[in-house]
Order: C-alpha cells, then structure tokens, then sequence
C-alpha cells in the first residue's frame, strides 16, 4: 500500500509541475503580446504607416495626411478628432498608440 501511495504522489507531482510550467508559458506569451505595442507618430506618419491604426483604411489615412497638409501639426493627439470620419470611439480605442 504505501508503493501504491507513493507511486500516486509522484503521479500527481509530475502532472502539476506540468500544469505550472503551461501556466508561466501562457503568462510569458500573453506579456510579450501585451508589450508588443507600436506607437505611431500621428505628425509624420506616411499613409501606410497610418493605415497600420486600427480603424484608418486609405481614404482616412488620406484625410489625416490632408489635414495635416491643410492646418500644421497636431498640436494635441485629441486634434484628430477633427478630421472627418475620426470620433471618439476611435480615439479611446487608439489613444496609446498614438504620439505625437
């Protein structure tokens, strides 16, 4: 009986360190995701650059680039609300992705 009981121990010793080792694996993965956030500068970005946004297809990449062309720089990332077909939404979606 006590093989029995030792042998179980050990059953279930292995299969919780196997259990630990997938959790830290999956924690590891979910921080690099997480971390993996590229800003884009808002004043110099090209087109393509802008696109990489979620939410700006070409024709609002366009829009930012025109507004940009047509009254300076930003001045404040909360600036591009002003451009047509940029709101709210998009801007508490995007706000740390976006510097200027």
């Amino acid at each position: 009986m006590n093989k029995t009981l030792l042998h179980v121990f050990f059953v279930l010793f292995i299969a919780i360190s196997f259990t630990n080792q997938a959790s830290a694996n999956n924690d590891e993965q979910s921080r690099a995701s997480q971390q993996v956030v590229k800003v884009i500068n808002i004043n110099s970005a090209d087109q393509q650059t802008l696109m990489e946004i979620k939410g700006i297809g070409e024709k609002k990449a366009l829009a930012i680039i025109e507004y940009r062309d047509a009254y300076g720089a930003f001045s404040t990332v909360e600036e591009i609300t002003n451009v047509k077909g940029i709101g709210k939404k998009f801007l508490e979606k995007n706000k740390e992705r976006l510097t200027l």
